[in-house]
């Protein structure tokens, strides 16, 4: 976001415009400090958590008699008859959940998320890490060759960086690699970079 330029203008009218409800949650992204912007409250809960966390949901608790059993998407309903010893149902239930849930500790379960920014797929860090590095780099040399940036980045195309012993045409076919890869990159992050003030609830 805080590549965005529309996003930027909005911060520096403190919010009025177009994107006056994006910058209610998210406010002025131009300050360094990160961890700042992150543990700023928002309706008593750390701006961070308050954007990416599930929706605490997770309360174990007694169902009232005749209430209706939420979706299996939501939650597992279960019964334990209260006739079978305590360490016997403890058994059991752990057998069940070992068997019924399949979640995974850290691993996050996009296409179920009820965060209010969801994130499409396992984010990357490395890639999108270099991704903007990139693209930092284009935007304060435009004037550099795609395929010097590309040269530049230790993993971006080892097998395609320029040698001095490389011949002309060699060299000259590395330079097509190298640009043709840097031109998709930057592209993806400029897509990136533009679907932040799309709307509220999806986060690519």
């Amino acid at each position: 976001m805080r590549q965005n330029e529309r996003y930027l203008e909005c911060c520096h009218s403190l919010g009025k415009g177009d994107l006056s409800q994006l910058y209610e949650i998210f406010g002025d992204v131009r300050g360094e400090d990160f961890r700042d912007w992150w543990k700023q409250p928002i309706e008593g809960i750390e701006r961070g958590a308050f954007l990416f966390a599930e929706p605490a949901s997770n309360t174990i608790r007694l169902m009232e008699e005749g209430e209706r059993a939420p979706a299996r998407s939501e939650a597992i309903t279960l019964t334990l008859p209260l006739n079978l010893p305590k360490k016997l149902l403890e058994r059991r239930f752990k057998e069940f959940l070992d068997s019924n849930h399949k979640g995974e500790r850290g691993k996050q379960l996009a296409k179920s998320s009820k965060a209010i920014c969801k994130i499409k797929g396992q984010p990357n860090i490395p890639a999108l890490a270099l991704g903007l590095k990139m693209y930092l780099l284009r935007k304060s040399n435009p004037a550099m060759p795609l395929w010097e940036i590309g040269n530049s980045m230790p993993t971006v195309l080892r097998t395609q960086k320029l040698k001095p012993s490389d011949s002309p045409d060699l060299t000259l076919i590395k330079k097509k690699a190298l640009a043709a890869t840097v031109s998709r990159m930057l592209k993806t992050v400029q897509l990136r970079i533009d679907r932040t003030i799309e709307g509220l609830g999806y986060f690519p």
